[in-house]
């Protein structure tokens, strides 16, 4: 008998497949909801750069511009909508019953949920997001005879700068902004069963508002102006703009982490609640 009460990937096993038998139909209208979003906003694109009156050789960087544009602004919408509902059955006493006895640990039923709403959730996107932008490229060269390229990915990921003006590795550097500001809204699911996204966008604000107005009193205090001129302190030279971008992703990574963890905490302390 395993005798693991942390993690065992036999249980694990178990649990994907019990999460899948239960939620394999959410799971596909949810998907096809996005694939059909992302085909629409496709054909509009492409759409789009026969009727703008664009130069021929801008075509393809107005369609990739316009492409990655709206399906950022979907897959952040989506994302948090994934996460904030990560833990909607926890409202309900049945649904609360029902996490309760799942033989799983508190650890497992916990990872699962965060599978689902970080890792799995990304690559079915990124999946779905690579065929329509396929469907972008035929589609505006079928019906509108418009020769595009397809949005290079190695280009995006590895390149230091696209022909879009991309910065060094975006994606990269987007993603760890995407995982800090996803993991409140999971946070939020947890602690706000009902209505977790609004709570959720709202404490977001406030917190937004507190960090700006945290930083324009940090550049005050770097005010070195003589009163004719404005000079700031610019920071230690060994700071510079590529190295601040890094300070930017490793506090991003740790809001993150520190927020999974509140999570998993709430998690355990909501199961205790309601086994007592």
């Amino acid at each position: 008998m395993n005798t693991n009460q942390f993690f065992s990937f036999g249980r694990m096993s178990l649990l994907v497949r019990k999460e899948l038998q239960e939620n394999w139909r959410q799971i596909a209208l949810f998907g096809a909801g996005i694939f059909g979003l992302l085909v629409i906003i496709s054909l509009l694109v492409a759409r789009g750069s026969h009727h703008n009156g664009i130069q021929p050789e801008c075509y393809s960087s107005w369609s990739i511009e316009n492409f990655l544009g709206w399906i950022t602004v979907v897959f952040l919408i989506c994302g948090a909508y994934v996460a904030a509902y990560s833990f909607k059955r926890m409202a309900t006493s049945p649904g609360a019953l029902s996490t309760l006895m799942t033989p799983a640990s508190q650890f497992e039923k916990f990872a699962i949920k965060w599978l689902i709403a970080v890792p799995v959730y990304i690559l079915i996107f990124c999946l779905i997001a690579y065929v329509a932008d396929w469907i972008r490229v035929y589609s505006s060269y079928w019906m509108f005879e418009i020769e595009v390229r397809p949005v290079n990915v190695t280009k995006i990921l590895f390149h230091q700068t696209t022909d879009i003006g991309f910065v060094n590795r975006l994606a990269f550097h987007s993603l760890f902004y995407f995982l800090a500001g996803q993991s409140f809204f999971l946070l939020g699911s947890i602690v706000w069963p009902k209505n977790s996204a609004l709570r959720t966008f709202v404490c977001m604000i406030a917190i937004c508002f507190i960090y700006v107005w945290i930083g324009i009193w940090f550049v005050s205090l770097l005010d070195i102006s003589d009163g004719d001129t404005h000079l700031y302190y610019s920071g230690p030279e060994f700071l510079n703009d590529d190295r601040l971008l890094y300070v930017a992703d490793a506090f991003a990574i740790i809001v993150a982490v520190i927020n999974y963890w509140l999570t998993y905490r709430r998690f355990r302390e909501a199961e205790t609640i309601n086994r007592w």
